[in-house]
């Protein structure tokens, strides 16, 4: 890590860093797989597959129970929450906008009106994502994650986010995303209109000013990426189903669990 990495997170918002081993991956595989199996009752058999997941037959209704945002996560371990603690890049970067690196990882919980539990402490995010011939409705449209936690959050120093590819790693099935979009106010005009998404999701006419690409990813390799970045948009053009992770680093001093 240097300060080359550094300048190019703060000109493009986002880095690709070293995060996991392989082994590390097949684990999330793993453990994606039998929380999969978990929300469905074993529907799926022991033998189940996740990157399989698109040509399987469903229950009514069972696929949004398996993606619903309070259910689809997994706990993290110590070991890879060392990793992360100890990732050079990763902490370079928050000490350049935080000041210091002190984080918790927190994934948003329930938030429906009367039952909030807004975070879980030490919790991760999957996303499952089939090929786009199987789903057009999988992924949502281009957002930035800065309101998580609260419609009302602007704190571009509140958390970052770190997306990690399970299945799926060229640009076939890797995060789309806005070099430098990190950099501008996103007015609430230029915010489409829909209920579709929990993200908040931004008008295509507006996307397009913006130049956008898809990285090539290795085993093992994550994005890590600022709060503010334009991202989305990336429907699975893979032949299998695509499973990604979604850390948020939150800020200690912003978040108080």
């Amino acid at each position: 890590m240097n300060k080359k990495d550094i300048e190019y997170y703060r000109k493009n918002g986002f880095i690709i860093i070293n995060a996991f081993s392989k082994k590390d991956i097949d684990n999330f595989k793993t453990d994606i797989s039998k929380r999969v199996n978990q929300l469905s009752s074993n529907y799926f058999g022991k033998n189940f597959n996740i990157i399989n997941y698109h040509i399987l037959e469903y229950k009514k209704n069972l696929h949004h129970k398996i993606v619903s945002q309070n259910k689809r996560h997994i706990k993290i371990t110590k070991e890879i929450k060392k990793k992360i603690n100890n990732n050079n890049t990763i902490n370079k970067i928050l000490n350049s906008y935080w000041n210091h690196n002190n984080y918790k990882l927190l994934m948003m919980g329930n938030r429906k009106k009367g039952k909030e539990d807004p975070f879980l402490v030490d919790r991760v995010s999957y996303r499952l994502a089939r090929p786009v011939n199987f789903s057009k409705n999988d992924v949502g449209g281009f957002h930035y994650d800065l309101r998580y936690g609260g419609s009302n959050n602007t704190n571009q120093n509140a958390f970052a986010s770190l997306w990690v590819p399970i299945c799926g790693f060229s640009n076939k099935y890797s995060l789309k995303i806005c070099p430098g979009s990190h950099l501008v106010n996103h007015k609430k005009s230029n915010i489409s209109k829909q209920n579709k998404f929990t993200s908040t999701v931004f008008k295509e006419s507006y996307i397009k000013k913006f130049k956008s690409f898809r990285p090539n990813l290795k085993k093992g390799q994550a994005i890590f990426f600022h709060p503010n970045l334009l991202h989305g948009g990336s429907i699975n053009l893979g032949k299998f189903s695509r499973v990604s992770l979604e850390f948020r680093l939150c800020n200690k001093k912003e978040f108080e669990i």
